[in-house]
């Protein structure tokens, strides 16, 4: 099976996401991703740096809407794709 990279210019990106995935599950990784852009979020609005604010806000959106799509996700549902 070949695997397609993560990210299309930085190796070491790509051997930092499957070094966390051997580690951690997707939903882990997703929702400490999500934690992570809410924080960063209210911590530009705190500095008044509005751009930066309405970017983080946008991920954290994102990530948001990805922990609840996972969260509604049933595993049973997967289990043919394992097999």
């Amino acid at each position: 099976m070949t695997m397609l990279p993560a990210s299309k210019t930085d190796k070491n990106l790509d051997n930092a996401i499957l070094e966390l995935l051997e580690r951690h599950t997707v939903e882990d990784i997703v929702y400490c991703l999500y934690g992570y852009a809410d924080v960063q979020a209210e911590l530009a609005k705190i500095l008044n740096e509005t751009r930066a604010a309405a970017k983080w806000e946008h991920q954290a959106e994102a990530l948001h809407i990805a922990c609840e799509i996972l969260d509604e996700a049933d595993d049973e549902e997967f289990d043919f794709l394992m097999y």
